[in-house]
């Protein structure tokens, strides 16, 4: 009797550990054939013409056209929104103009291009040719006249070769670079011409004929208080101030008279 329950035992256990197997198996076949369904249907639906780019918008840009914009990103309509190389495209703005793109996806089908442009501060002017520079010196592009309306130039006979993407590393172009853009900012006037024959001597003359003997690009901003104050004050026109040495009373001449300093 002991032999046959120990047999009956043997074999009922065998038989569950048989169904328990066979049922593992079930769920890893279904499992397994779940997963194939859903990789199937994703790969369906993300190769969908139902992705495929049927508008792009362009922003930000003023120095290129929407055209041109689209044109440089090289992002065909009718490609796949989902599958766009967004580091390559961003790499093909890899020039001066462009300072920052941005691409956004308005899915299922609209591209958004948001571009952020180079701003030119100043006009430099090197013998014949004139080049826009951005505020760190960067040469933006050769200057056009449409495109740099309002901007003072710098005139200055330059050693180094100027390339369009590289930065001018002439100390007179920095100096006059980080007055002007202080300047322009507070001054409340039309800068039309900067002067700078060495880096420490910075004069600029405005569109309305004065002219700020600046000195050095040292203590800007008390300089800048300075002039504005006595642009306040006075009753009559300025047209001369220098303010090279912040510590002593600046220079002041008004129209129709003598130079003398200010009260």
């Amino acid at each position: 009797m002991s032999k046959d329950l120990a047999a009956k035992l043997r074999r009922r256990r065998n038989l569950k550990l048989r169904f328990r197997r066979r049922r593992q198996l079930t769920r890893i076949a279904f499992t397994c054939f779940l997963a194939g369904f859903l990789v199937a249907v994703l790969f369906t639906i993300y190769n969908s013409e139902f992705w495929n780019i049927r508008k792009i918008s362009v922003i930000g840009n003023h120095h290129y056209s929407d055209s041109e914009v689209i044109k440089i990103a090289a992002v065909a309509i009718g490609s796949n929104i989902l599958k766009l190389p967004v580091k390559k495209v961003k790499e093909r703005f890899s020039q001066p103009w462009i300072e920052k793109v941005t691409l956004v996806r308005k899915l299922p089908s609209e591209l958004v291009i948001k571009v952020k442009e180079v701003k030119p501060v100043s006009i430099l002017a090197t013998g014949r040719t004139q080049y826009l520079l951005d505020k760190t010196g960067l040469v933006i592009d050769r200057q056009k006249e449409e495109k740099a309306k309002g901007l003072p130039v710098i005139n200055l006979s330059l050693n180094q070769k100027i390339v369009i993407g590289k930065t001018i590393s002439d100390r007179r172009v920095t100096e006059a670079l980080k007055v002007l853009t202080k300047v322009n900012h507070f001054l409340g006037k039309r800068i039309s011409f900067v002067s700078v024959p060495m880096a420490n001597r910075l004069s600029f003359y405005t569109n309305d004929k004065l002219e700020v003997v600046f000195g050095p690009a040292r203590q800007i901003d008390r300089k800048i208080a300075i002039i504005n104050q006595i642009l306040r004050k006075s009753a009559q026109k300025i047209i001369y101030i220098d303010v090279s040495d912040p510590s002593s009373p600046p220079a002041v001449r008004k129209l129709n008279a003598s130079p003398g300093l200010s009260e």
